[in-house]
């Protein structure tokens, strides 16, 4: 027992440290030709920011606190459990999250190439289309083209930067980076390209909506089945039982 107080002692103290430490500055100071390039003021219609979650220090002095509390509660084997279930449920989460996040990007990336194509037809170069449309393009898809722009404006190669965004513009992002680098390196015409590529994500988004559809009523039968049903027979059929078994009475 003085073994576990002793390292729920430790693991508070860790806890304590990690919970004071002082978060880093999430602002970049950029160098080169960035520097004097002003970015976008981004209104957010009387709304406030959102807030970021807690660092990885914090969760992981947290997730140490409550294991060495529940050692000392319960012993180590409830404590061994509970830290299982929660890797499991925690790698559970992160699938879920990286599988949702997958369908916005699919979901947005028809409207971020109508935006590239108006940009083309405008008679911009490859970056240049990729420049204007940025902090144009749905949320879900700008942070990989805000890094390709960031890299690119440092130094970095344009075609390189594009190939490696591929996997972050969903399961037609080699498709469009592929058009976009044979552009910027042949030349080649860029519209007919993404017009191919435009056509693929709208039928595969108009898939995915008609398969949501078809999967609605079978998710709506958990709730039918464990509150509207149960609902129904306490409100409707128990007060009948119970008036026909007090009639039942002599």
């Amino acid at each position: 027992m003085t073994a576990l107080a002793t390292a729920a002692a430790g693991s508070s103290a860790v806890a304590v440290v990690l919970l004071a430490r002082p978060r880093p500055a999430v602002g970049r100071v950029s160098r080169g030709p960035t520097a004097a390039r002003p970015e976008p003021v981004r209104r957010t219609s009387g709304r406030r920011p959102s807030r970021a979650g807690p660092s990885r220090p914090v969760r992981v002095g947290v997730a140490l606190l409550a294991l060495a509390t529940a050692a000392v509660a319960f012993g180590p084997p409830v404590a061994g459990g509970a830290a299982i279930a929660a890797v499991i449920c925690r790698a559970v989460v992160v699938q879920a999250r990286r599988r949702r996040q997958r369908a916005d990007v699919d979901r947005a990336l028809p409207d971020l190439l109508d935006l590239l194509r108006i940009a083309v037809a405008a008679g911009h170069p490859v970056f240049r289309c990729i420049v204007d449309v940025t902090e144009r393009a749905p949320a879900s898809v700008r942070p990989p083209l805000r890094r390709v722009v960031e890299r690119v404006d440092r130094g970095s190669p344009l075609v390189f930067e594009l190939v490696a965004a591929a996997d972050h513009l969903g399961s037609l992002g080699p498709a469009l980076t592929d058009a976009l680098v044979a552009a910027s390196v042949t030349g080649a015409p860029l519209g007919p390209a993404l017009d191919r590529v435009t056509a693929t994500a709208r039928d595969r988004r108009r898939r995915s909506a008609e398969v949501a559809a078809r999967r609605l009523p079978v998710t709506l039968l958990f709730p039918l089945v464990c509150c509207v049903l149960p609902a129904f027979v306490l409100l409707a059929v128990v007060p009948l039982l119970v008036g026909s078994l007090g009639s039942l009475r002599p």
